[in-house]
């Protein structure tokens, strides 16, 4: 598989900020992507143009009716205080409205300056939420225009290890991944990962999502022996927490993804290996947390066409142990059949009957 042929879906970490419980943000800013990137200026980037169509649905959003007739009211009527102005962005955001959220987030802005000052970390707060709506909209500019003075303001405040800069670090990075500028990107993400570092130590394992960003950068540079040390430095981080417990077995997976995402399908099946054994340890020879490392095991070896009792082993196996739960999960049943039918199809003889899948 060629470098850059598959990536893994960009993470999102959980923003705690505003109250909001559902998204975002994760940046990330180095001291060459400080260097680089214009001076932050106190203007917050644009949100696109508000329409009477829009009014309408801002809205609709702050009371939670269901949008009615193009309005006139301005958005400042419609969104007066900024109590009104989150929860219509927070309703906007759960409908995946990200273009009326934009627009609500530029007048949350202004209302939240105007209630605890422009150089406040509240303020900085929702301007880096912004700018990941903006990046989430294509419109990287923008957003790194509203993070790096979201930043500012942060360090400002707080000093260059501030433990609020840490979440629009790893948006700004995401900011310049997604527009192709790797080397910010990974100079974002790596000071993101030295200031969590500083704040929760060492060993915390918050910074494995970081990480994780840091290695898909490297990959996306084609730097395969970069993004491996960080994975294996991933686990081992993991492993120094937990041992053998049942909580390494995630790492384990995430591990042994990256190992089939470079086609090591030996070394990956080894990790979910080592998997099956704490958890069989642990709880016994049907539990269902193991039902996922024997169907990777599985899949892998149809991944690596290659027609091993041992893989269609592990697929029944993997149904056995559904079947015999209590009250199996359809889901579960319905996946590890699919896996079958596939192997079927796979490396069947005399091709597909029809019933693979029935």
């Amino acid at each position: 598989m060629a470098p850059g042929a598959h990536r893994r879906e960009w993470g999102r970490l959980p923003l705690g900020w505003l109250g909001l419980p559902w998204l975002l943000l994760g940046a990330g800013l180095g001291a060459t992507a400080v260097a680089q990137a214009p001076p932050p200026d106190s203007t917050v980037a644009p949100a696109p143009a508000e329409t009477d169509a829009e009014a309408a649905l801002l809205e609709s959003a702050a009371t939670g009716d269901e949008p009615g007739p193009a309005s006139p009211a301005s958005l400042e009527e419609a969104l007066p205080t900024r109590l009104e102005a989150q929860i219509a962005f927070t309703n906007l955001v759960a409908d995946g409205r990200h273009e009326e959220a934009a627009v609500v987030a530029q007048r949350l802005v202004v209302l939240t300056e105007a209630e605890f000052g422009e150089d406040s970390n509240q303020a900085a707060a929702v301007r880096a939420t912004l700018g990941e709506i903006q990046r989430r909209l294509g419109d990287f500019d923008a957003a790194e225009t509203n993070l790096l003075a979201a930043l500012q303001t942060i360090r400002g405040n707080g000093g260059p290890f501030a433990e609020d800069a840490i979440t629009p670090l790893v948006s700004l990075g995401t900011t310049y991944h997604d527009a192709g500028d790797y080397l910010n990107a990974l100079s974002a993400f790596s000071e993101a990962r030295t200031v969590n570092r500083r704040v929760f130590g060492l060993l915390n394992e918050q910074q494995l999502p970081i990480m994780e960003k840091m290695a898909e950068t490297f990959y996306s540079m084609e730097r395969i022996e970069d993004a491996d040390q960080l994975q294996l430095d991933a686990l081992q981080l993991t492993e120094r927490n937990h041992g053998n417990a049942p909580e390494l077995a995630d790492a384990l997976y995430r591990y042994a993804d990256w190992l089939g995402q470079t086609g090591r399908y030996q070394t990956q099946r080894q990790q979910y290996a080592r998997a099956i054994d704490i958890l069989r340890t642990q709880y016994g020879d049907t539990h269902p947390g193991l039902i996922k490392p024997l169907r990777e095991i599985g899949n892998s070896f149809r991944a690596q066409r290659l027609d091993e009792g041992q893989g269609l082993g592990s697929l029944r196996r993997a149904l056995d142990i559904i079947e015999s739960q209590p009250d199996p999960d359809p889901l579960a049943l319905a996946e590890v059949l699919r896996d079958l039918g596939d192997w079927s199809v796979a490396f069947s003889r005399v091709g597909p009957s029809g019933d693979e899948y029935r």
